[in-house]
């Protein structure tokens, strides 16, 4: 099977890394960029507290869970507070189906959907691994059938890990990601990533115009191999899929 073809960033994605192969790419604009960062690890987080962060978005939106918001026509432009502890009765959701449920029946976490409409939301993550019990993932859905798509993801504290599925039939996706993000992202068609995400990724595929990369520290998978190590890590998980428009992926502090 012949690779897939390199897309390079168009004027406007420009300073974007190709996502197929690791072709280097022209930097973003010195001004808009952070820091240099070394590797983070899974358990690193922005130094910011939950208290500190969710009294700075609850103007916006008070912690809610299973949070879902489907539509027609408009456009979703919110903040949302996630809370993947916060329990709240059955008797107050929908009832749970092939959208709003993951693959084993669960609820989602984020559930939203615009069939002709752009989406621009921001998805603050309560981090709750102080609690007892197993590791939860973080399940999240967000897609329209012909509108754009703005995907931001703050970490509060140190969340647990998380998978979020990202979907536009036509028009671009930009995906922010916090700096502990682990895991892999997979995605269709063209994109490209920031020159900090493209620093800490590691490419792995590309078949049948879709590419896989890893986004972290390749070492806690490398390290552990396929025993009892890797069994206890948990990585996060980002897959987007596009019909025509470009994909672009960066930190979360690069907006």
């Amino acid at each position: 099977m012949p690779p897939v073809k390199c897309t390079k960033a168009g004027a406007g994605d420009k300073g974007a890394h190709d996502l197929t192969g690791p072709t280097m790419g022209t930097q973003f604009d010195a001004e808009g960029n952070p820091p240099a960062y070394d590797i983070p690890s899974q358990d690193t987080y922005l130094s910011i507290s939950a208290s500190t962060s969710i009294r700075a978005v609850n103007r916006f939106s008070k912690p809610t869970n299973f949070l879902y918001i489907a539509k027609d026509h408009g456009d979703i432009n919110e903040t949302y507070v996630i809370d993947p502890s916060l329990q709240i009765p059955d008797s107050y959701l929908l009832s749970r189906n092939s959208t709003n449920g993951d693959c084993v029946g669960e609820r989602k976490n984020v559930y939203l959907h615009t069939d002709h409409g752009n989406i621009d939301v921001n998805l603050w993550i309560v981090g709750r691994k102080d609690l007892p019990g197993p590791i939860m993932r973080t399940t999240m859905h967000v897609s329209s059938g012909y509108g754009s798509l703005a995907v931001k993801v703050n970490a509060i504290d140190n969340i647990h890990p998380f998978t979020l599925e990202v979907t536009s039939e036509e028009q671009p996706v930009t995906v922010f990601i916090p700096r502990s993000f682990h895991g892999t992202f997979t995605f269709s068609m063209n994109g490209g990533m920031s020159s900090e995400v493209w620093k800490h990724g590691t490419h792995l595929s590309a078949l049948n115009n879709r590419a896989r990369w890893f986004i972290g520290d390749f070492s806690v998978v490398s390290g552990s191999g396929f025993g009892s190590g890797l069994a206890e890590w948990a990585p996060d998980e980002l897959r987007i899929e596009t019909g025509y428009g470009y994909v672009t992926i960066k930190y979360v502090d690069e907006v």
